[in-house]
Order: C-alpha cells, then sequence, then structure tokens
C-alpha cells in the first residue's frame, strides 16, 4: 500500500487537505501530468471555433421544414425519405402538383415505402384523380392495412 494513502474499493484515497474533502490519488496524478502546450491550445481553440461555426451555420437550415428538407435532397439525391418529406411540407402548403412530383420520386427511389404511397394517394384525393388513388390504395393494401384503410376512407 501506498504511504499514506487508503485503498477503498481499489482505489487509494490521500488524507484530506482542507475541509472535508478527500481527493484520488489516481486522479490527482493524472491531472498533474495533464499539460497543454502552447501550440496545443491553440489547435484546439481553432477546432472548437470551427465546429461551433459549422454548427451555428448548419442550424440555419431549421429554419423551416422546407429549408431542411431542401438541403437533406441536395445532399442525400438517392435517398427516399428527404422527397417524401419535402413532398409532404409542399402538400401541407397546398402546392400539391409539386408534393405529388416529389412523393413520385421517392417511389421511383423506394416503391416499398409505404408512407409515400399514402402520401402519393392523398395528393391524388386532393386533385380528384380517385382512380390514381386507388391504385395506391391497392398497393398500400399489402404493405400497411391501417394507412391503406384510413386512404380509402378519403377516397369514398
Amino acid at each position: 500500500m501506498t504511504k499514506g494513502f487508503k485503498l477503498i474499493n481499489g482505489v487509494y484515497f490521500g488524507r484530506p487537505r482542507s475541509g472535508s474533502t478527500t481527493e484520488c490519488a489516481t486522479l490527482q496524478s493524472a491531472m498533474e501530468k495533464t499539460r497543454f502546450h502552447p501550440g496545443e491550445m491553440i489547435i484546439y481553440g481553432l477546432l472548437i471555433l470551427l465546429l461551433t461555426t459549422g454548427t451555428y451555420r448548419r442550424n440555419g437550415v431549421w429554419n423551416s421544414g422546407l429549408e431542411l428538407w431542401t438541403d437533406c435532397v441536395k445532399k442525400s439525391p438517392h435517398k427516399d425519405r428527404p422527397y417524401n418529406n419535402l413532398g409532404d411540407v409542399y402538400f401541407n402548403q397546398g402546392r400539391v402538383q409539386e408534393a405529388t412530383d416529389h412523393f413520385q420520386v421517392a417511389l421511383r427511389i423506394n416503391p416499398n415505402n409505404a408512407e409515400a404511397h399514402n402520401n402519393l394517394g392523398n395528393a391524388y384525393v386532393m386533385t380528384g384523380n380517385r382512380s390514381l388513388a386507388m391504385k395506391e390504395y391497392e398497393i398500400l393494401k399489402t404493405m400497411d392495412p391501417a394507412l391503406a384503410n384510413a386512404l380509402y376512407q378519403k377516397i369514398k
């Protein structure tokens, strides 16, 4: 055992210095060995500044769903989710044709995206194209019966 230290649960504790606090000898020695050189401090400071700036700029995209999903489509043009979600934003803004275009792209990328089939069916219902909405319903029946039933209620 190290002189002047008491072993408790595999950790050596030293004598109290002032008040009732004790210090862990292994932590204290680790802290004493950790010293940064001025060059390291500059590098770490610049790294923190760059990461903070990047985070701040990226947060600007979150101003609206339209900005967010437009950015996601640009950065992930081969994924179905950004197209489907951008189409949903357009649909909620009443821009049904643009929404339909994006739902169709999402389905070209992933024909098994039940949510995109449902959204496309809803867009067809909105434009009065019941025959195309029924086609989406038929596809959706095998994928997600609950979504299919909800779409069917709108088609009726």
